[in-house]
């Protein structure tokens, strides 16, 4: 079991560099990608209204991936956007490694369970290990969808329906 996206595993993790482009924005990690995809309508950010496509292109060019996740934990996501994510996300995740460098590293994981182990309480895309969360099972969503890109990539696991009914 890989249980944390540091290290040697950082490649895992939603902050590491890789290149998505949507709607010809180019973002510098799958973070800059879904907290961008977090707004569908204008947004009020430091004051500042942001269209849409501008606020996009402004996440877009921000440094670094902690920086962009506070400006995600400071806006008013999209109406839709419990239901939303996961497609975001999946989305992301399926682009990052269509990198042959990244993919060829998840390949390397072979069939260990990927935990998004955390410390900052994300239960539902990880597995929170603090103190406060410890006796809280964790979904761990990230963790499966990257499982599910490795298996759609090597051809294991369930196909299709298979994935929803068995």
């Amino acid at each position: 079991m890989i249980g944390v996206f540091r290290g040697d595993n950082h490649f895992l993790s939603n902050f590491y560099p890789c290149e998505i482009v949507e709607d010809d924005i180019i973002y510098s990690s799958v973070e800059h990608y879904y907290i961008a995809m977090k707004v569908n309508t204008s947004v009020l950010f430091q004051k500042k209204r942001y269209t849409v496509n501008e606020f996009r292109v402004m996440v877009s060019e921000l440094d670094n991936a902690s920086l962009v996740k506070k400006v995600g934990e400071s806006i008013k996501p999209r109406n839709d956007w419990k239901q939303y994510r996961f497609i975001v996300m999946k989305f992301g995740i399926t682009e990052k490694f269509k990198n042959k460098e990244l993919r060829r590293k998840l390949i390397a994981t072979g069939n260990q369970e990927l935990v998004e182990g955390n410390w900052w309480h994300d239960n539902y895309f990880g597995s929170c290990f603090c103190d406060k969360c410890k006796n809280i099972d964790g979904k761990n969503m990230l963790g499966k969808m990257i499982m599910g890109v490795r298996d759609e990539i090597t051809g294991n696991g369930k196909k299709g329906l298979e994935q929803i009914f068995f």
